[in-house]
C-alpha cells in the first residue's frame, strides 16, 4: 500500500496466497494436505519481485545507514538474490544494523550459513567475534556466493585488497 499498488491487485495476492497447501512427498508416500501461512511460491514468477518488495526497507535502510560501500554512487552495500544475502561494508556496525532491520520484518538469518571475511591492510589482525542469536559467526579466508564457480565471480579472497577470482 506504501507503494500505491492498486487495491484490487493487492486482494487478488492475499485471495491467492492464502489459498496456498502444500503436501510433504517421502518416497511414493504422501503427507496430509496442510495449509502454507507464510512465504512466497518456490519457482514462481512473482515470488523473486514479492520478495523484493517485501526486502525493500532493510536495502534502503542499509544505503542510508553510512556503512555501505559504493561503485562511483551506485550503493553495493548488499547484494541479495532470492534469500541470499552478501553484505559489503567497512564497518561491522552494518552487520547489527542489518539485524535489527530484519527482526521488524520477523526475518531471522541462519548463524550456521553465515560467514564473515576481513579485507584490507589490517586484515590478519586479530578480529572481534561476531554473534547471531548467541551462535559465533566464523572468519573464513574465503567464501563463496550462491555457490558460483562460473562465469565472472567464482571466489571472494580475503587479502589486503578486494579480489575477485
Amino acid at each position: 500500500m506504501d507503494r500505491s499498488v492498486p487495491l484490487i491487485f493487492l486482494h487478488t495476492l492475499m485471495h491467492w496466497y492464502g489459498l496456498c497447501s502444500a503436501v510433504v512427498r517421502w518416497g511414493n508416500v504422501f503427507s496430509v494436505e496442510y495449509h502454507l501461512q507464510c512465504g512466497v511460491r518456490q519457482g514462481g514468477v512473482l515470488s523473486p519481485v514479492l520478495f523484493a518488495v517485501y526486502v525493500n526497507s532493510l536495502i534502503e535502510m542499509l544505503r542510508h545507514s553510512g556503512y555501505g560501500c559504493y561503485v562511483d554512487s551506485l550503493f553495493v552495500g548488499c547484494v541479495m538474490y532470492a534469500e541470499d544475502l552478501l553484505l559489503v561494508s567497512a564497518s561491522i556496525h552494518k552487520f547489527h544494523i542489518c539485524c535489527s532491520e530484519a527482526a521488524k520484518l520477523d526475518m531471522k538469518f541462519n548463524a550456521s550459513k553465515s560467514q564473515a571475511i576481513r579485507i584490507g591492510k589490517s586484515h590478519r589482525t586479530d578480529i572481534c567475534h561476531i554473534t547471531l542469536n548467541d551462535c559465533p559467526i566464523c572468519f573464513v579466508d574465503e567464501l563463496k556466493y550462491l555457490g558460483w564457480y562460473w562465469y565472472v565471480v567464482s571466489c571472494i579472497k580475503c587479502g589486503s585488497s578486494f579480489s575477485v577470482i
